[in-house]
């Protein structure tokens, strides 16, 4: 007996929903450890949503209820689980204490200009000020001179790409590398916010040893993410000890280039609040691919368990192939 379209349209949904399900079971608990659970925990997660689109497509077309209403269910779950649509799950509007407004900004070299640079960070208006590429490239002159002019008043610790920005004094800053034969560092700065201390850690975590490109057809592109999984590992950890050995609340801001899920992603927020996750509403995405639009979350604020996390937000910016990250921050009395 051949089965009729609806049957058939049902029994796709289902095993589309199974899909989805594995597939965020694979994120969520297996994520770095193999090549494979890689490229699906670190690959834009749109394509995994083709399926569902067609489905729904379907399903209005034939008019079939029911399935219809298992693939709006499907597109919910897809949604937040998936494409990392998140509801703010706590606010704290109104507590008292040190308010904090920081902000994470991969400015690509200033590619688009310093100018355009500047204007988002005026319009961001934060208090700390955390950056990564800020030097030269090719023939991209370093920007941080004119960032500096134009940012008068400021304080600034800066390691090559990296750079702290703060209207409050810098008592002290550190410069620590996050592993062995890697240019990439940790820049650790304490500031004093009126009658406290907090450390601001800058980082920019690598993609993999080497400059080697994925895309150079050199490069074995299983071998390429299983190294490009143990280096950030390395790093992650790296980066978790510098911060547990801190006296002070801690907040780490940066480009990790990685997305919020994955087994590196949870080792990060078991001990720090994902700023975004926790007070910012939507997708988020901070990155984005040449024409194609913002296409996933890899720049974050990392705050302490000291902190409360009042509000967040990733703005629209033209000034680089990064948005930035703003949280408002809140120090309580």
């Amino acid at each position: 007996m051949i089965p009729s379209k609806r049957s058939l349209l049902w029994w796709s949904s289902l095993v589309n929903i199974c899909l989805m399900i594995a597939i965020y079971f694979v994120e969520q608990s297996i994520g770095e450890r193999t090549g494979v659970t890689t490229l699906i925990t670190y690959m834009p997660q749109h394509v995994f949503g083709i399926p569902l689109v067609l489905l729904i497509l379907c399903s209005l077309a034939l008019r079939d209820w029911r399935s219809l209403a298992y693939n709006i269910a499907g597109a919910m779950f897809f949604a937040v689980n998936i494409m990392g649509f998140n509801i703010p799950v706590s606010s704290y509007e109104g507590i008292s204490g040190q308010h904090l407004r920081v902000m994470a900004y991969n400015i690509h070299h200033a590619s688009c200009g310093v100018d355009a640079v500047a204007k988002t960070i005026k319009e961001m208006d934060p208090d700390v000020l955390c950056v990564q590429e800020a030097n030269a490239a090719g023939r991209l002159s370093d920007p941080m001179p004119e960032l500096k002019r134009r940012m008068s008043g400021w304080e600034v610790s800066r390691h090559g790409e990296l750079a702290i920005f703060s209207r409050f004094p810098i008592a002290s800053s550190t410069v620590t590398p996050l592993m062995p034969k890697t240019t990439r560092t940790a820049l650790c700065s304490v500031i004093s916010v009126d009658h406290r201390t907090v450390t601001i850690i800058n980082a920019h975590l690598n993609t993999a040893t080497t400059a080697t490109s994925i895309t150079d057809r050199s490069t074995r592109v299983r071998k390429y993410l299983v190294q490009t999984a143990r280096v950030r590992g390395i790093q992650v950890d790296r980066l978790l000890e510098i911060a547990a050995k801190m006296k002070t609340p801690v907040i780490v801001a940066g480009d990790f280039n990685n997305p919020p899920r994955g087994r590196l992603y949870a080792r990060i927020v078991h001990s720090f609040q994902d700023a975004f996750q926790r007070a910012g509403l939507g997708f988020g995405y901070t990155y984005t691919f040449r024409s194609y639009g913002p296409v996933m979350r890899i720049d974050y604020i990392f705050a302490g368990r000291d902190f409360r996390v009042r509000d967040c937000l990733v703005p629209r910016s033209h000034s680089s192939d990064h948005r930035p990250v703003v949280s408002d921050l809140v120090l309580p009395d």
